[in-house]
């Protein structure tokens, strides 16, 4: 079993970061083995982990969190064919850009990409923009994962532009349920 899920979009503040690690846990608490990869340039979550362990020295760790670090083409795709032979998953938290060249060789060699989203044009149409470009480097599943969503905002055209975003999503993946804003 050797599953590399990436976690991207180009739109900030969908909830990468915080579905990989929330899935990095879902995972170890059903008994899998996980190593988590901080590859977007705030590194939040190897910061987090720094944090979790001054504030809770001697507790174990539920996985571990390492960062990706290539300079070049060759170096990525030597980095994601040693993450192709661990035992359990490798989930990468991806910037929250296309403008790293990198990003080709990772979405090339990846197994599924979970791709946070919320309604609303603004992100709606960078969603849409990193499916395209994910599309064009990689034939892995593509997931859109709608979060934090408020159905009680906007108008009826709002709705309705949504829906037909929605279904030109679903040409380069296909969508979970919704994640409503207060869970």
């Amino acid at each position: 079993m050797n599953k590399i899920i990436l976690f991207g979009n180009v739109k900030g503040g969908v909830g990468k970061t915080t579905l990989c690690a929330t899935f990095a846990n879902y995972l170890r608490m059903n008994n899998y083995t996980v190593v988590v990869v901080a590859a977007d340039l705030q590194q939040s979550l190897a910061f987090h982990r720094m944090d979790d362990l001054k504030e809770n020295e001697g507790t174990p760790i539920p996985y571990h969190v390492v960062t990706f670090k290539a300079s070049s083409q060759q170096e990525a795709k030597k980095l994601m064919e040693q993450y192709r032979t661990f035992d359990g998953y490798v989930l990468i938290d991806c910037p929250g850009n296309l403008n790293d060249p990198l990003l080709a060789t990772v979405f090339a060699m990846c197994d599924a990409v979970i791709a946070p989203m919320a309604y609303d044009p603004d992100t709606i149409r960078a969603t849409k923009l990193f499916a395209e470009t994910f599309r064009r480097c990689s034939k892995a599943t593509l997931i859109y994962v709608p979060n934090r969503i408020n159905d009680r905002e906007g108008t009826t055209e709002e709705f309705e532009k949504r829906r037909k975003a929605i279904e030109e999503l679903h040409r380069y993946g296909w969508m979970t349920q919704r994640i409503k804003q207060n869970v």
